[in-house]
C-alpha cells in the first residue's frame, strides 16, 4: 500500500482524534467599541463642558457600566500611548501596569489651574494570555 493509500484509509480515524489532539478554546467576543478620548472625556469641566465634551463623557461612563456589568473575561484594549512601533502592535507581557495621567494637559497651557493628576494605580493583566496572542500571530505569520 502506498503512503498516499494509507493516510487516505486513516483520514477518518485522524478526523475523528483531531479534536483531541488540538487545543481549543471556547471563547467569543462580546462587545467592541471605539470612544474618542482626552482630558475633556474624563473631565468635561476642564473646556466648560462644551464641543459635546459632556456627551462624550457620558457615553464613556455608560460603556464602562456597559462593560463591567459584561463581566468579560478579557479586555483587550489598544491605545495610541505607551511604547509606540511604526508598523506593527506591541503586546505588553507583564502582570501588572500602574500610571498616572496629568489632566487639563490636552489645553495646551502648562501655567493652567486646571491640570491635576489622576493615579491610575495597579492594573492587573494576564501574562499568559499576552504571551499565547504573540505565540499565535508568529505562528500564523
Amino acid at each position: 500500500m502506498s503512503i498516499a493509500n494509507a493516510l487516505r484509509a486513516a483520514a477518518p480515524l485522524l478526523l475523528l482524534l483531531l479534536p483531541f489532539a488540538v487545543p481549543t478554546a471556547d471563547g467569543r467576543v462580546i462587545g467592541a467599541a471605539v470612544i474618542p478620548h482626552g482630558d475633556f472625556a474624563y473631565d468635561p469641566s476642564l473646556i466648560d463642558s462644551k464641543n459635546g465634551s459632556l456627551a462624550i463623557h457620558d457615553a464613556a461612563v455608560e460603556l464602562g457600566a456597559t462593560l463591567s456589568a459584561a463581566k468579560p473575561d478579557i479586555i483587550f484594549l489598544a491605545t495610541p500611548h505607551g511604547v509606540a512601533a511604526e508598523d506593527n502592535f506591541l503586546i505588553y507581557s507583564n502582570s501588572k501596569a500602574e500610571g498616572f495621567a496629568i489632566l487639563g494637559a490636552d489645553l495646551n497651557d502648562p501655567n493652567s489651574d486646571k491640570l491635576y493628576r489622576v493615579d491610575l494605580g495597579n492594573v492587573s493583566m494576564d501574562a499568559n494570555v499576552s504571551t499565547g496572542i504573540v505565540d499565535e500571530a508568529k505562528r500564523r505569520g
